[in-house]
């Protein structure tokens, strides 16, 4: 406990900079303190760490992240996840998304990847 409260805004750029500077021991301490604004912020992060190529920390923070997300917002990251370029990237973060699920309603899955187009629901 002990952590004073931040503005969103503040958080937002914690998390930015620490994708950016590829700080790993950065991104832990704000997993570790819960510092997530919202599903919406999560799913933010997680494309970040995608354009930059860091699938592991991509797996790691969407499993550690105590967020709920909504069928709007898996459905963006799903979408994120198909849409990246690299192929071994791809494969990986599925894996994380596949095992985040677990722990989502199956209305939110389900709701999520209706919203997939064909070409999408074939990748997947």
């Amino acid at each position: 406990s002990g952590l004073p409260l931040f503005s969103e805004d503040f958080i937002a750029r914690l998390w930015k900079e620490c994708v950016r500077l590829e700080s790993w021991k950065g991104l832990t301490v704000l997993l570790s303190h819960n510092l997530f604004n919202d599903g919406g912020h999560l799913c933010q992060v997680l494309k970040d760490l995608l354009k930059s190529s860091q699938y592991k920390h991509f797996g790691t923070v969407l499993l550690k992240a105590p967020v709920s997300l909504s069928d709007a917002e898996f459905h963006d990251i799903i979408e994120a996840v198909l849409s990246h370029k690299a192929e071994e990237g791809r494969q990986s973060c599925l894996a994380s998304v596949v095992s985040r699920s677990e722990g989502l309603s199956e209305e939110t899955i389900i709701n999520a990847v209706k919203r997939l187009n064909m070409e999408q629901v074939i990748l997947l």
